[in-house]
């Protein structure tokens, strides 16, 4: 497409204003995204770094209790043996102990697994689901009641349903009790199945880890946080068992929701998402999206809420752990954010608007001053190309352009006096030699040796032809004749080196060589006489004219004198040609011994024998051209 210079300049001006706009936009709303998005991510790892705190309050207990009970003997032997109620008997009077013998440890009180009192006997509310004791009076020989098929007694919340308590032994079973009213298979099977998920691990394990359970049945907060410790043998520190401790899982989702503007947070465990405040489909694509970013990390997609864009942020709960991993995840409302980036993109495009009127303005009035200053000087170049060099354009500023248009007037003017030169120079001397001078090519004083043909054509009998003719018809019949011979020298790659009155004189070989010169000036010289016999048949007067031919080195180059040159060659060779000029009769060609052997067998020749030459003491070898053939004849 050919547009015009001020076209394209407002153009690529509008591409200009339009690119920074578009720039400062996609970078604006990504910072401000970043912002919020590094905004959230820092509420989110405040409220998980006060979640783990939490965690670690609700676990520490936990933690120096299952400490405790791995190194117990009766422990280790009542896993061995399989024996429940011993089990928890001893969980009892260890916790009853610690209640009594240490602050920090409140919350395993009498009655804190269980909720009514658990001293030396067995309280009435039992450890959780089935497995852990039972009954009122008298221990577990009394008369006691089934447990609640849920998790029992006050955890450390100080709730009813927080604590989880579970022994596995050394297969990787649980372990209940003896006694037939608390172990009722239904809730024994519940909670085996329920433990499932990290039973199979717990044989590997060699030290004390974190896993989440989700339990069946449960009404609100099925995750539960499982502290998993494994029991070794004192004697052989052979794997005798695990005890499984753990509480309600609470990482203050209702807080963040109420508290937080909306933020809805849960549980991602086993490709399962756990929250009061997300619903299912949300659950699908978040728990999507955590596979693939944990797979290739990356900027994650917004989820959207009832139309509403939310930010996923998503950490890890339990890292290191052997068992299924958990990520408490969050999603931050993004609408406020997205208006704010949306206002701000809508005050950049209108900035940018007004600026690019501005620009568009600006742009017409400096196009202007700039497109017909340039368009001008492209008219006035098209007349330089075309050989007008009187074209002279104005000059109306000061400024860059002005002084181009000055240069191009000067230009001009030095083109104009250059071509004048080279045209009368051309006139004066043959236009190679003339090309080779105005190159710096044998420019100077001096010459050089070269090999060449040359070539003397005369008119016979040109005194008596021209007797009691006008001057000006003399010239007039020379130049006629000069330029048609001349045309022929050029086209056979000749260069006239003189005219000398009716006499031509040409030089092939100089000032360059074609390699086969001697064959041009042979081809040269036939068709000289033929030009010459048919200007014959259309003119008044009949010309008549001879030829001589030489080949040999030469001196070429200037001669003169320092300020007027004349580029000729001279030497022995350039005398033989002239004699033998001289020697030729009408119409004939006479070459030399040296130009014949050069023609070889591209040439009809006729032997003249030796000739005896002015200014010569002995005889030379001379023949007759008649032919000379082309290459594809020869």
């Amino acid at each position: 497409m050919n547009l015009s210079f001020r076209t394209k300049l407002l153009f690529c001006m509008m591409i200009v204003v339009v690119g920074v706009t578009t720039a400062t936009i996609i970078l604006t709303q990504d910072r401000v995204r970043e912002t919020y998005r590094l905004l959230f991510e820092e509420e989110f790892t405040n409220d998980l770094e006060f979640a783990a705190d939490q965690q670690a309050t609700r676990l520490a207990a936990l933690k120096d209790q299952s400490d405790k009970l791995a190194i117990d003997p009766k422990v280790i032997d009542a896993l061995k043996k399989g024996d429940g109620l011993a089990l928890f008997r001893q969980m009892a009077e260890e916790a009853g102990m610690q209640a009594r013998d240490s602050n920090p440890l409140q919350r395993f009180r009498p009655g804190g697994f269980g909720g009514r009192g658990m001293g030396n006997q067995a309280g009435s509310g039992g450890f959780g689901n089935s497995g852990s004791p039972g009954g009122s009076k008298g221990g577990p020989s009394g008369g006691q009641r089934p447990l609640q098929n849920q998790p029992g007694g006050a955890g450390p919340s100080g709730r009813r349903g927080d604590l989880f308590v579970r022994f596995i032994n050394a297969e990787g079973h649980l372990i209940g009790t003896n006694n037939p009213i608390v172990s009722q298979g239904k809730a024994r099977l519940r909670s085996q199945d329920e433990l499932e998920p990290v039973i199979k691990a717990i044989p590997t394990l060699k030290d004390q880890q974190l896993a989440f359970l989700v339990l069946k049945d449960t009404t609100n907060n099925p995750v539960r946080e499982v502290l998993i410790t494994p029991v070794f043998a004192i004697a052989d520190g052979k794997f005798a068992g695990a005890i499984v401790m753990g509480t309600v899982l609470d990482l203050g989702e209702r807080t963040l929701f109420t508290r937080r503007e909306k933020v809805r947070s849960g549980i991602l465990l086993d490709g399962e998402v756990y929250s009061q405040f997300i619903d299912k489909v949300t659950a699908t694509n978040l728990t999507r999206i955590v596979a693939e970013d944990l797979l290739k990390p990356g900027r994650m997609p917004l989820l959207r809420i009832d139309g509403e864009p939310h930010h996923l942020v998503y950490r890890e709960l339990n890292a290191g752990s052997p068992f299924g991993k958990a990520y408490q995840v969050g999603l931050f409302p993004m609408a406020a954010a997205l208006k704010e980036v949306a206002d701000l993109r809508a005050s950049i495009i209108t900035s940018a608007a007004v600026t690019m009127a501005g620009a568009f303005l600006l742009s017409l009035l400096l196009t202007h001053g700039l497109a017909g200053p340039i368009k001008a000087l492209v008219h006035a170049t098209k007349a330089v190309r075309a050989s007008d060099f009187s074209i002279r354009l104005p000059i109306r500023s000061r400024d860059e352009i002005g002084l181009l248009t000055q240069s191009f007037n000067e230009m001009a003017e030095g083109l104009g006096e250059r071509e004048r030169f080279r045209t009368m120079l051309n006139i004066v001397a043959d236009p190679k030699v003339a090309e080779e001078m105005m190159r710096g090519g044998g420019a100077n004083l001096g010459g050089e040796l070269r090999r060449v043909t040359v070539l003397f054509c005369d008119i016979r009998g040109f005194t008596k032809l021209t007797a009691g003719m006008p001057p000006a018809d003399v010239i007039a019949l020379l130049n006629e004749h000069m330029t048609a011979l001349t045309r022929v020298v050029h086209e056979h790659d000749g260069v006239v080196d003189k005219f000398v009155g009716d006499l031509i004189m040409a030089v092939f070989g100089a000032p360059r060589s074609t390699d086969k010169d001697a064959y041009n000036a042979a081809r040269c010289a036939v068709r000289m006489v033929q030009e010459r016999d048919l200007l014959n048949q259309s003119t008044e007067r009949v010309i008549r004219m001879g030829v001589g031919m030489a080949t040999g080195e030469v001196v070429a180059g200037c001669m003169g004198s320092s300020d007027r040159l004349n580029y000729t060659v001279l030497g022995e060779r350039v005398n033989l040609a002239s004699r033998l000029c001289g020697a030729a009769g009408p119409m004939e060609i006479v070459i030399d011994d040296t130009t014949r052997k050069a023609l070889g067998n591209m040439a009809r020749v006729e032997d003249m024998g030796t000739v005896t030459l002015k200014g010569f003491d002995a005889p030379v070898s001379a023949s007759r051209l008649i032919e000379v053939r082309s290459f594809q004849e020869a």
